[in-house]
């Protein structure tokens, strides 16, 4: 069972690579909707059994499913869907199986057309697929359903989740700093070409391990050397256990 942390941290890792929305694809490169929650539990090794298409995952495997009253529901690992009651002229009408007589129909026809994660609550932010690529929503709109995974654990326990990317210096030597702005403190100068562990990866900034410092680069100075799929790796730790993660980096980073 995957922690709802590192379930998040997941679908985040998978939103920073900016996949191209294919339908029915599951990797860093191409998703559909339900492609990126199966992708952010299989970076965990679940296998995302019975998230084979939405309208299956909301009758079938998604727990607790209730429509969305108040934001306020909302927790963060939950995923939300977009639903709307049956209308055969629909642009994307809800399969003849889901329908009375149909092998997956059970009493329920809604079309649940979209699937998202909530990686935020205070403020709001709804992340999903969606073409032509990934996107964040903070505004509730048309998400009007709510549940939780089986394949998660939402249980907050006193842990830390670690995603860990590699990365390449590029563009000359980069400041380390303390904060994430270009007017922070320095920590040190990484020179070009250096290899660093990537903790946190954002659009601007990233925090990182080199060597004995841990500190933010700007993000458009780091190459990512590859899609991801061999070079992350997601942790769910103790917090008494970090120091000792952060000790492993090191020593990684040094071979």
């Amino acid at each position: 069972m995957v922690n709802y942390k590192t379930f998040v941290a997941n679908v985040n890792s998978v939103y920073n690579h900016k996949p191209k929305y294919v339908l029915g694809s599951d990797s860093f490169t191409e998703c559909d909707c339900i492609g990126m929650v199966k992708r952010s539990l299989k970076m965990a090794g679940d296998v995302a059994n019975g998230l084979s298409g939405t309208n299956y995952a909301a009758r079938y495997t998604i727990k607790n499913m209730k429509k969305i009253t108040s934001v306020s529901q909302l927790k963060v690992g939950d995923v939300v869907l977009k639903g709307r009651p049956y209308d055969p002229k629909d642009t994307y009408p809800l399969p003849s199986k889901y329908l009375k007589g149909g092998s997956h129909y059970n009493g329920d026809t809604t079309n649940y057309v979209h699937i998202g994660t909530v990686t935020k609550v205070n403020p709001l932010e709804i992340t999903h697929m969606t073409s032509p690529t990934a996107k964040k929503d903070t505004k509730l709109g048309k998400w009007n359903y709510v549940g939780q995974l089986p394949q998660v654990s939402y249980s907050d326990e006193s842990e830390v989740v670690v995603v860990v990317e590699y990365a390449t210096v590029i563009g000359g030597s980069l400041n380390l700093r303390k904060e994430k702005n270009t007017g922070s403190n320095r920590i040190t100068i990484l020179p070009a070409g250096s290899r660093v562990a990537v903790t946190e990866h954002g659009n601007e900034w990233c925090k990182i391990v080199y060597n004995s410092f841990t500190g933010y680069a700007m993000t458009k100075y780091l190459n990512f050397e590859s899609d991801g799929q061999d070079e992350n790796v997601v942790i769910t730790i103790s917090r008494e256990n970090a120091l000792a993660l952060y000790e492993a980096l090191k020593l990684s980073l040094n071979k």
